[in-house]
């Protein structure tokens, strides 16, 4: 009898170092495939995303991610140069995309844009809606690709700075400069612009969203963030954010029905 205890004791010992062994496997996994950053290349926007690191999207993706640990790393880079960056998989994600371009995307957008034009008062004598810009000469920053989606074809010409477009648009080289509603208010407010010869109008309105690169990684972070952005919306924990920085509260209850 004793030997058969004795085998007992020997099988239940084994049986623990095989179950430690197995847990201190996942807990090496986990600590492995565990995710600490998110590496964001972006250009910088008054207010949205500040150079000192402050603004509505950055201080959004801080209240999403850091209270699960994960840490927002910032480069700022051009927008174009943004593109390549996801689109090769060297960084994790930019922000400020339309969700129709072939990447991966979160359900819950970051903030809705106002797209507008900018045209001198005396070269029209009527706006009608969107189709005054057909085969116009537009203008824009390089890489915001308003052609892929207006509702009509227009001469498009880009630019690598909205300051550039804007003296396009004085010097008479263009019909339009095309832009969001909240830049053009804050170009026009810092450069103390008169505008009793321009008029403004919006043409598009879309949400935009965090853009993220094809990879397993992203698929982790866009699950984190659409829980922790369900959570945040039905906390109504988001609307002061958006208030700070005078932006467009998002029709988040739509998303959630």
């Amino acid at each position: 009898m004793q030997e058969f205890y004795d085998k007992l004791k020997v099988i239940f010992g084994l049986g623990q170092i095989l179950i430690l062994a197995f847990v201190s496997t996942c807990v090496a996994f986990a600590e492995e495939n565990k995710i600490s950053t998110i590496d964001i290349v972006t250009p910088v926007w008054e207010g949205i995303t500040n150079r000192d690191g402050t603004g509505l999207y950055f201080e959004l993706l801080q209240m999403v991610y850091e209270p699960v640990g994960i840490e927002v790393k910032i480069e700022f880079v051009p927008w174009a140069r943004a593109v390549k960056r996801v689109d090769s998989k060297s960084s994790d994600a930019m922000l400020g995309s339309y969700n129709t371009v072939d990447a991966l995307f979160a359900k819950y957008p970051l903030d809705t844009e106002y797209t507008a034009v900018v045209y001198k008062a005396d070269s029209l004598e009527k706006w009608k809606g969107v189709n005054t810009i057909e085969n116009k000469a537009v203008v824009w920053v390089r890489g915001y690709n308003y052609h892929k989606y207006l509702p009509v074809k227009v001469n498009y010409h880009e630019v690598n700075r909205s300051e550039q477009g804007w003296k396009m648009l004085v010097l008479g080289r263009v019909d339009f400069f095309m832009n969001s509603l909240s830049a053009i208010n804050r170009y026009v407010n810092r450069n103390k612009i008169d505008l009793t010869d321009f008029r403004i109008k919006i043409v598009l309105v879309k949400n935009l969203f965090v853009r993220f690169a094809k990879t397993e990684k992203s698929k982790k972070l866009i699950e984190i963030y659409d829980s922790r952005m369900k959570e945040l919306v039905e906390k109504d924990s988001l609307r002061k954010l958006y208030e700070k920085w005078n932006a467009f509260y998002p029709d988040f209850q739509s998303i959630e029905k």
